[in-house]
């Protein structure tokens, strides 16, 4: 009984090593013989946009419009050129005046330098930059002094 039991585990043992060690059908040394028609690489990391410049219109609660002045590497490859920017603005915007630290959209006027940052995947047009992260309103270009 034991010799019984002992040769059919060896049997089944030796047809299931058989069944992995030999590769699937279509396959060649482990691998498919087709590429996957699924990428496994992840998405691109968001990058910092930054747009410095001068509201040309007091904001509202939906948007900004920015004057652009100057920008960090992102954003003017973003701008493609172009000189002024609409920006969306929400509720988890954070709004930051330099007299007044916590601030609404209703504190951002026409004439205020500001800076707007940002974060969205590397080569985001334009038309596609999503609701700003933050907005500091340093105010009007103050007046030169004779």
């Amino acid at each position: 009984m034991r010799r019984i039991c002992a040769a059919a585990i060896v049997a089944s043992a030796l047809t299931a090593t058989a069944a992995v060690a030999a590769p699937p059908a279509g396959t060649t040394h482990g691998k498919p013989a087709v590429s996957p028609s699924v990428s496994h690489k992840p998405l691109p990391r968001p990058v910092q946009f930054v747009f410095r410049g001068v509201l040309t219109s007091d904001a509202t609660a939906a948007l900004v419009e920015v004057n652009v002045k100057s920008a960090n590497h992102h954003a003017r490859k973003a701008l493609a050129g172009a000189t002024s920017v609409q920006l969306k603005l929400d509720a988890t915007s954070i709004i930051r005046k330099a007299a007044k630290h916590p601030a609404t959209f209703t504190d951002l006027k026409a004439g205020d330098r500001v800076t707007v940052q940002l974060r969205a995947p590397r080569a985001t047009t334009l038309a596609n930059l999503p609701v700003l992260k933050r907005i500091v309103d340093v105010g009007p270009k103050p007046a030169p002094t004779p």
